[in-house]
């Protein structure tokens, strides 16, 4: 790797604990075989993406969704929610969906014995009622956000927050065929 190249990429060097049982990979040991690193260094390169290649990126995987021409202004809740909230939830619907799968699997299977009419109200008060997965779920959204997104967020925060929620309770029950129970 050119000393070009090296500036695109993050150095992340850190140790781990030694192996000592038996003598084995203790410091001594690597010293003594002549090696000038410490037992356990671990070495990663990882991408360092720019702030605008990151919002870039992420602009590029999100799928397009049509929407109908509005008088709404860029940075109000209702343009947010057709242009930046439908195409997030869009490209995370399988990560939620394994989320609130694994949810519903902690919370002992109670949800599969129920009804279907009464599947979407247990969806719905699990999601407003159970503070840590409301949580998970909305930073599943968030995090996909640009950095302009994320400032539009910010300044509508509990309007926003409060559609995020109703967007996923709509999507999880309009999929609750796709919460199939796991086999035991």
């Amino acid at each position: 790797m050119s000393a070009t190249d090296m500036g695109k990429f993050l150095f992340v060097h850190f140790y781990l604990p030694a192996f000592t049982q038996e003598g084995k990979n203790s410091p001594k040991d690597s010293a003594a075989a002549g090696s000038k690193s410490r037992a356990g260094a671990v070495q990663f390169f990882y991408p360092q993406l720019l702030p605008m290649q990151r919002d870039e990126a992420l602009l590029h995987i999100r799928p397009e969704i049509a929407v109908a021409a509005s008088g709404t202004t860029a940075d109000s809740p209702a343009y947010f929610m057709h242009h930046t909230l439908r195409p997030v939830l869009k490209l995370q619907n399988e990560l939620i969906l394994l989320v609130f799968r694994h949810y519903l699997q902690k919370s002992k299977g109670v949800f599969w014995q129920l009804p279907m009419n009464k599947q979407a109200e247990y969806i719905a008060n699990c999601i407003r009622q159970d503070s840590k997965l409301r949580t998970m779920l909305i930073g599943l959204v968030v995090g996909q956000f640009t950095t302009a997104e994320i400032l539009i967020y910010h300044q509508h925060e509990g309007e926003l927050s409060r559609r995020i929620v109703e967007l996923l309770i709509q999507r999880l029950t309009d999929q609750a065929e796709k919460l199939i129970q796991p086999a035991a």
